[in-house]
């Protein structure tokens, strides 16, 4: 759901939604990478982006 939010967010233009987006996932990944990175690449059938893995 906030992969959805975050293409939405982006699609509409709205800077502060991605923000927070960005947030909910980015910390998530720093606490379990793994875990989060694998069911990125199962939503998505790509890797997690940068954004998420800095």
């Amino acid at each position: 759901m906030i992969m959805e939010g975050l293409q939405i967010a982006v699609e509409r233009d709205f800077p502060d939604l991605v923000r927070v987006a960005i947030i909910l996932l980015r910390n998530p990944y720093q606490q379990n990478s793994s875990e989060v990175a694998e069911t990125w690449r199962k939503a998505t059938s790509t890797e997690p982006p940068e954004w998420m893995t800095q």
